[in-house]
């Protein structure tokens, strides 16, 4: 194994061969090797320790072997060239911030297997593009995706029960996402400032949407939402149509507004 920050700050390493006996690599291992360019992981590998990787700024592409059973907490964070990331594993989770300021990442594949992505686990994603979320994925951690402000398209899961606070918090390319009537909740701010956003359609199934759910969504031109729902705390744009809800909070609406 390789044991916890081994090459921690290690400036000027730029190659490195692991040997295939190596099941481990410890936490903050490669931390901070910002001129580390190259680095295969051996088929042997199963655990990658918290941010092991983190702040490796000229690491383009990874792959990360079928044999590696646990990812620590900000393995990739602020792994800044990165940009292609291909994992071959079946990880039953994200954890928080593997993927956090990996602000070249334009693509990733999440693995079928995970159950879970934690807290800001791509949060500041800058390039991704579109990412879709397994069918087993019931949850999702605070910030998840915040700020990745080049998201046109993603896909969420039957399974989804809910959608935390700042979840899609400044995705400001997204035009269109579909809510999956498995969703009972909406977490304070989780859309705002996605500020592409033109319509939405929130599913009956929601009971509630916290403060300011979709505060500076400056695009959106309509949203549709349940009965028991009072558009009050949204932080709804007064241009915006609201439709679906309850007469009485319409009127109430209209009444706090004019």
């Amino acid at each position: 194994s390789l044991g916890d920050s081994s090459f921690f700050r290690c400036f000027s390493l730029k190659h490195l061969d692991i040997p295939q006996t190596v099941k481990s690599i410890g936490s903050f291992c490669f931390n901070g090797c910002k001129s580390l360019v190259q680095l295969t992981l051996p088929t042997t590998l199963t655990s990658i320790g918290s941010h092991a990787f983190a702040g490796c700024k000229s690491i383009k592409e990874m792959t990360i072997p079928a044999s590696v059973a646990s990812l620590g907490e900000s393995v990739f964070l602020a792994c800044t060239s990165l940009e292609h990331i291909e994992i071959l594993c079946k990880l039953n989770e994200i954890k928080n911030h593997v993927f956090n300021a990996c602000e070249s990442l334009k693509e990733i594949t999440i693995p079928p297997s995970v159950t879970s992505i934690e807290f800001g686990a791509f949060s500041h994603c800058h390039a991704l593009t579109q990412i879709i979320i397994p069918p087993l994925v019931k949850t999702f951690g605070d910030s998840v995706f915040q700020d990745c402000r080049s998201l046109v398209k993603i896909e969420l899961p039957s399974s989804l029960e809910k959608i935390e606070r700042y979840a899609f918090w400044g995705c400001s390319a997204i035009r269109e996402i579909s809510i999956p009537s498995s969703v009972i909740e909406i977490g304070e701010s989780a859309f705002s400032s996605c500020t592409s956003l033109i319509s939405i359609t929130i599913p009956p199934s929601v009971k509630s949407i916290g403060k300011n759910g979709f505060e500076n969504c400056t695009s959106l031109a309509q949203i549709s939402i349940p009965a028991s729902i009072n558009p009050e705390n949204l932080g709804l744009s007064q241009n915006t149509k609201v439709t679906g809800m309850n007469p009485s909070l319409l009127t109430s609406n209209k009444s706090k507004t004019s």
